[in-house]
């Protein structure tokens, strides 16, 4: 949190193809980035989710319709039923939140010793 923003929890993916960024605060789009075709060409492109994407189906009857906080508390929750009912594996246990604190460990060692740190 930080002075003019509300709520800026954001995500951000960056690989050798591209990249995909994401704001709490425009929770209804996705910033997709692809290193493919002409230079002058690349910038981020705005996608906005719709029924085609994982979960929010019972809450857009087409994409660029707003969805809330708490809607998307309710697609994850529906994730976790979904997973338990089905004896299937949750994607966010607690061998995912370690490695995602073994990440954050190596960022801010990093940071302090101004050199790479290997995982």
């Amino acid at each position: 949190m930080a002075p003019g923003r509300k709520h800026a929890l954001k995500y951000e993916i960056q690989g050798t193809k591209g990249a995909i960024a994401y704001d709490q605060e425009q929770m209804n789009e996705i910033k997709v980035f692809r290193t493919a075709g002409k230079s002058r060409d690349r910038g981020f492109a705005v996608v906005p989710i719709g029924p085609d994407h994982k979960g929010y189906s019972a809450f857009y009857p087409n994409a660029g319709v707003g969805i809330g906080y708490a809607d998307l508390k309710t697609v994850e929750v529906d994730e976790l039923f979904r997973a338990i009912a089905a004896g299937a594996p949750v994607e966010a246990d607690f061998e995912f939140g370690y490695k995602i604190d073994c990440v954050v460990d190596a960022v801010l060692r990093s940071a302090t010793q101004k050199q790479w740190i290997n995982l």
